[in-house]
Parts: C-alpha cells; structure tokens; sequence
C-alpha cells in the first residue's frame, strides 16, 4: 500500500488538524447536542477499549469521528463517488466531507446532495457536515489531467448502540432487562 505513509503523514499534519478542528468547531456550533453525544461515545469506547487507536492521534485534533475514509488510489488521481447513502453511518450523525487535490471546481467535483436538488461548488479545501445516511450524495467527475481526493469522518451507527447496550450486543442486553424493560425497549424500537 504505498499510500500508507502519505495518509499517515497528513492526518498529523497542521493542515489536517485545522479541517478536524474546523469541522468540530462548526458542529458544536450548530448541533452542540449531536456534537457532545459523538465524543462522549467515542471518549467511552476508548476508556472502556484503550487498545483502540483513535483515528486522531493523540493532541492532533478533536476525538468527534470514530471513523475516517481517505478518497485516492494510486491508479486514478479522480476520487469521484457514485450517488450514496452511508447507511451504516449514524443515522442522525453529521459527517465531515473534505475535498482536496487540483481541479477547477466550475467544471468538476461538485457536491451533489439528490434529495435537495443542490449542486455546490466544492473547491479543493472545501468542508461540509452532512447527515450522510439520511440524503443522497455523490461528486461530479473533473476535467482530464487534474487532481481530487477526498477525506470523510463519521461514526458508525454500532458502535453507538454498543454504547447505549452498556457494551454488550442486542441480544445480551435484552436478555438483562425485565419483561416490563423489555416491551418498554421494543416500543422504542417500533417508534
């Protein structure tokens, strides 16, 4: 993977650390609750599993996202995405999408958001949070010898229900409550 060392320098570069913290700071700005609820898991699952490695190393940045996706490949220098949903993504969750490379953003790598019916120029440098499980979302292609790549940060839908289960799968925390507990916790899921 000769990517390998690349990624694993910019992601403790100061540049990385100001997206991550831009991206950070607009969340706690505009969702202080969403904000506080995805570093308290994470915060949770590193005290309880201090054998992770956080995706941010240590005094490089907020701990916000459990999970971080480097768009690139040493074959093709256009990461462009199909139209999506990340549904294993946090359903209420906002992702950090950051575009990166060089290509004119009037003729390619736009944001397409599907269900609003929005394109965004999206220059290299570019932020933007999203609830990625929840709207359509993909980039358009750019012009043939220039440059995009793409980093995304979210969180994973289980790994805060592992965290509200008390650590432990669906089926042992439902084995611990009591039949009142338990009908109250399948009307929430019906809900």
């Amino acid at each position: 993977y000769p990517n390998i060392p690349v990624i694993a320098n910019f992601i403790c570069s100061k540049a990385w650390q100001r997206f991550q913290q831009f991206g950070s700071s607009c969340m706690e700005t505009w969702a202080p609750s969403l904000h506080n609820d995805m570093q308290g898991t994470l915060q949770m699952l590193l005290a309880r599993y201090p054998d992770l490695v956080p995706n941010v190393p240590p005094g490089n940045g907020p701990l916000t996202w459990a999970g971080k996706t480097v768009n690139t490949s040493a074959q093709s220098r256009h990461a462009v995405t199909v139209p999506h949903r990340d549904y294993a993504n946090l359903a209420w969750g906002w992702c950090l999408i950051v575009a990166l490379g060089d290509f004119d953003p009037k003729k390619g790598g736009q944001l397409v958001l599907w269900v609003l019916k929005l394109v965004i120029d999206f220059p290299s440098g570019s932020s933007i949070l999203i609830p990625s499980s929840l709207l359509l979302h993909s980039n358009t292609v750019i012009q043939d010898g220039e440059d995009r790549r793409s980093i995304t940060c979210y969180s994973a839908g289980a790994l805060h229900r592992w965290v509200d289960q008390g650590m432990q799968t669906k089926v042992k925390f439902q084995a611990s409550m009591d039949g009142e507990k338990l009908e109250e916790f399948r009307q929430s899921e019906l809900q």
